[in-house]
């Protein structure tokens, strides 16, 4: 604990806190992870992609305090979160994300939540998805038909289908492409 401590402190300190975020998104340890996670609110580039690598090793303790982090104050790390609970295609996490995507605010969170929800690919999710589809903002509707479209079941197809007939040229072709191939307006 003394070692997780030290490199956790060593994360204010410029010359040492990327060796700590590469050490500490590999240990099991509820603070250790805690800490990687936080690691998103850092602007070093390589510090993110170190702890997106090690927090995308997924396992019973990495999911629950990514889970509980669905819920941080930060839309930097919910959206952070969302892209490793994505990356490793956790089905533990879907109902969180469910829950979590009904009271989110913030526009690009939602995006990567229902992102999210597609790359997990769960059945269930299509019924939380669809209104969705009906969304005011034409980039939430084509992430919501990318969504659907990798759960492609006959519900997620059924759903998609009404956007043929959307304001967006990029939804409509969107759903022209999972439903007939690559084709487009023109």
């Amino acid at each position: 604990m003394d070692r997780i401590n030290s490199l956790i402190a060593d994360l204010n300190e410029p010359l040492s806190m990327r060796h700590s975020v590469d050490i500490l998104a590999w240990i099991d340890d509820e603070k250790a992870i805690d800490a990687t996670i936080n690691a998103i609110l850092y602007e070093d580039h390589q510090m993110r992609e170190s702890a997106f690598n090690g927090l995308t090793r997924g396992g019973t303790l990495v999911v629950s305090r990514l889970i509980i982090a669905l819920q941080n104050e930060s839309p930097l790390i919910r959206e952070f979160v969302l892209e490793v609970l994505g990356k490793i295609k956790e089905p533990a996490a879907n109902n969180a994300i469910i829950h979590m995507l009904s009271a989110e605010t913030n526009h690009l969170v939602r995006q990567e939540a229902i992102k999210t929800l597609g790359q997990i690919a769960n059945p269930d999710s299509v019924v939380h998805l669809t209104p969705f589809l009906h969304y005011e903002n034409k980039f939430t509707r084509w992430r919501t038909v990318e969504a659907l479209g990798k759960i492609n079941n006959d519900n997620a197809r059924n759903a998609i289908a009404i956007c043929l007939y959307d304001s967006d040229e990029n939804v409509r072709n969107a759903v022209r492409h999972l439903i007939y191939g690559n084709v487009s307006d023109k």
